[in-house]
């Protein structure tokens, strides 16, 4: 549920963003403040096939970046993914 509420709040409030990244985390900073997302990357075809399915619990401010060679439309479904 929260990797959907931050897909939607970058939808919303992405062009008065600022976001810095370093290898395992993301940080947003904008007029509301600041927050740091602790990370891991999908970067390959098994990594993104996996994503996070199967976990069972996801610490508070974390997540997973899906990282693509070139900019392109993509489509998540999160299966077995409470």
């Amino acid at each position: 549920m929260r990797q959907l509420l931050l897909v939607v709040w970058f939808s919303v409030f992405g062009s008065a963003v600022f976001a810095a990244c370093s290898p395992n985390e993301i940080s947003l900073r904008g007029p509301w403040g600041q927050v740091k997302f602790n990370v891991e990357i999908a970067a390959n075809n098994e990594s993104r096939a996996l994503g996070l399915m199967n976990r069972t619990s996801l610490p508070q401010f974390s997540g997973m970046v899906f990282v693509y060679d070139t900019p392109q439309h993509a489509r998540f479904w999160m299966k077995n993914t409470p």
